[in-house]
C-alpha cells in the first residue's frame, strides 16, 4: 500500500506539465528521498518537536528489560539505550542468540528481536544498542536486516572502536571489523563510536581527548569508506578538557552528518564552563547531551554543586553502565 505522502508525490509526477521529462526525475528523486527517509529516520525529522535542539532529546539507559521498557514508555522519554551481547533468553534457554544484556550477565527476558519489535510498535521512541562484541554485532545485524521495514524509527549502532584517553586498559571492538559489518549491511543505521576510558571508581582518572585519539578515529572512518551518520560519544568530564581537539571531528571527508554525544558514565569532576562552550562552539543542532542535568542549568550550576549532585545519583548511573 503506497503512504499517501508518496501517493501524492507519485500522482503530482504523473500530472503532464511543461518540461515533463525534467519534472518526472525531479520527483522520482523526491520520492527516494522521501522513501528512504521512511527507513531508520533521524532524529531530528523523527522528534520535529526539538526544533533542530538535539540538547532537547530525552534519554534511557540500559533498557535491557521487559520493566525497563515498560518505564521508559512511561516516562515519554524519545531515546532507549540498551545493550545487547550473545546469551540466553529467559532461564530455560540454552540457545545464545543477541539478548538485551550488560556483560558479565548472560541472561535476559528481552530478545534484541522482541526490543526492535517493542520499539517499532511504540512508535514514539528511537533505540541507541550498544554492541558488546563482535559476534552480538554479526547476530544482531542478520536480525535487523530480517525485520528492516519494520524499523521506521532512528537506530543507533554504538561501539567502543579504539584505546582512549588516559591509557584505557579495557579492549575495545576491532575498528575495521565493526565498521565494515556496519557500513556493507546497514547503511541505513547511525553509527555511535567512541573510546574505551579508564575509570578509578568512584571517578574517572582526568585527561582528556588528544589528537591521536581524534586523528586514529578518522583515518578508521576513511579507511572504511563511512558516508552514513556518525555521532561521536565523548565522556562529559574528558570532553569539557577536549576544545582544542574535539572539533576536528566535525569535518571528515564524505560523512555529511556528524555529532556529537555527550554524556556521563561515573560521577566525575566535569568543568561546565567548558563544557557548555563545547555545546556552544558545535551548536545545539550538532550535539546531544546526555546529561543529569539540561544543558542550561549546567551553565547556572558550580561545578561543586554539579558533583554533588552527580553523587546522589550513584545508585541510578550504576544502571545506566
Amino acid at each position: 500500500m503506497v503512504e499517501p505522502s508518496l501517493k501524492n508525490a507519485v500522482l503530482d509526477c504523473a500530472t503532464p506539465t511543461f518540461g515533463f521529462v525534467a519534472a518526472s526525475v525531479a520527483c522520482a528523486v523526491t520520492i527516494l528521498k522521501m522513501a528512504s527517509c521512511e527507513l531508520m529516520p533521524s532524529v531530528m525529522d523523527f522528534f520535529p518537536s526539538i526544533n533542530d535542539d538535539l540538547t532537547k532529546v530525552t534519554w534511557a539507559h540500559a533498557v535491557n528489560s521487559e520493566d525497563d521498557f515498560n518505564k521508559a514508555l512511561k516516562d515519554k522519554v524519545m531515546m532507549l539505550e540498551a545493550d545487547v551481547d550473545m546469551g540466553r533468553k529467559g532461564i530455560f534457554s540454552f540457545n545464545k542468540i543477541p539478548i538485551m544484556v550488560h556483560p558479565p550477565a548472560t541472561r535476559s527476558d528481552m530478545s534484541l528481536k522482541e526490543f526492535l519489535n517493542k520499539v517499532a510498535a511504540a512508535k514514539s521512541v528511537g533505540a541507541k544498542l550498544d554492541l558488546k562484541s563482535i559476534e552480538a554485532v554479526e547476530e544482531s545485524i542478520k536480525i535487523i536486516r530480517d525485520m528492516i521495514e519494520k524499523l521506521k524509527f532512528p537506530l543507533w549502532l554504538n561501539a567502543d572502536i579504539l584505546k582512549g584517553p588516559v591509557n584505557s586498559i579495557i579492549r575495545p571492538l576491532d575498528a575495521d571489523i565493526f565498521l565494515s559489518l556496519c557500513t556493507r549491511n546497514l547503511p541505513e543505521a547511525t553509527l555511535s563510536l567512541g573510546w574505551t576510558l579508564f575509570y578509578a571508581a568512584p571517578v574517572i582518572v582526568p585527561g582528556k581527548y588528544e589528537a591521536k585519539h581524534i586523528t586514529q578515529m578518522k583515518d578508521a572512518l576513511t579507511r572504511n569508506n563511512v558516508t552514513q551518520p556518525v555521532t561521536f560519544a565523548v565522556d562529559a568530564s574528558l570532553a569539557a578538557q577536549s576544545l582544542d581537539t574535539l572539533p576536528a571531528l566535525m569535518n571528515i571527508p564524505g560523512i555529511t552528518d556528524i555529532t556529537l554525544s555527550v554524556f556521563l558514565s561515573q560521577p566525575a569532576f566535569v568543568n561546565i564552563s567548558q563544557l557548555t562552550m563545547l555545546i556552544k562552539t558545535f551548536g545545539k543542532d550538532r550535539v546531544y547531551v546526555d546529561l543529569p542535568e539540561s544543558p542550561e542549568k549546567l551553565n547556572s550550576t558550580s561545578p561543586l554543586t554539579f558533583i554533588k549532585r552527580v553523587l546522589n545519583l550513584v545508585s541510578v548511573i550504576a544502571n545506566m553502565i
